[in-house]
Formats: C-alpha cells, structure tokens, sequence
C-alpha cells in the first residue's frame, strides 16, 4: 500500500511520507509543549494523527488479509524469545549484564523489542533456517 492511499486529511496536514509526518509531528509537539507541563499537539494535526490510526489499524494492524504476515511475525518473534531464554550466551554480554538488574526475561524481552524487522528475520534464518549450499 502505498501513500496514495492515505485518507485526504493525513496526506494534507501531515504528509504522506513517513520522515515527513515524523518531522511534522515531533516539531509540533516540541512547539506545543515548551513551557507545559504535559505534552501538546494542535488540534490542527491532532484530528489528522486520529484519522491516521483509525487508518492504520483498519488497513495494517487488523486487516483480514495480513493475518497470516502477522502470525509470521509473531512466530519469529516467539521462537527468538524461548531461543534467547534458553541459551542466553547468544545475547550480546550487554544485554547478559541486564539479567540481574532487570529480571532475565525483561533483559531478552527489551533486547528483541529493540530489532527492527530486518534483524529479526535474520537471526531467525540463523538460529533456525538450515544453511543450504549449492
């Protein structure tokens, strides 16, 4: 899907890139909220970021059709936290470091929350893809 698809108010008040809308929004806040004691948005954007959400969860959370991406992904995700709580000398020492702190299963929790989606699938295929040689 791409950002032609955008309700008219988000692509118009926000952009219909997303380090467009990042700019837009945090810039606004940081407007908004100077001097405040809680965090701002003007209502101008506020009414977009709303129409946002409702488009995203209609078209990317809880869409029908990436059901089955979504169960991959949850699958990965899964599989890298039972692979990581039973052989934690996988993680970065860092990580390690933060059993004791934080509780191990925080420690792995936060470590795999932190992976973009990249990373993940790929520590994935190399804890649990067989290696193919041609």
């Amino acid at each position: 899907m791409g950002p032609d698809k955008l309700p008219g108010m988000v692509a118009m008040r926000l952009g219909t890139e997303p380090t467009q809308i990042l700019d837009i929004l945090v810039h606004n806040i940081v407007e908004c909220s100077a001097g405040k004691d809680k965090i701002m948005l003007d209502p101008y954007y506020d009414e977009a970021v709303e129409e946002f959400r409702d488009f995203m969860f209609a078209y990317v959370y809880e869409c029908p059709a990436l059901e089955k991406e979504h169960q991959k992904a949850e699958h990965v995700i899964l599989s890298l936290l039972d692979l990581y709580d039973t052989q934690p000398n996988l993680l970065p020492e860092a990580v390690q470091l933060n059993f004791e702190r934080f509780g191990k299963m925080t420690a792995i929790v936060d470590y795999v929350a932190g992976l973009t989606d990249l990373s993940a699938v790929r520590m994935f295929n190399q804890h649990f893809v067989p290696k193919i040689s041609e």
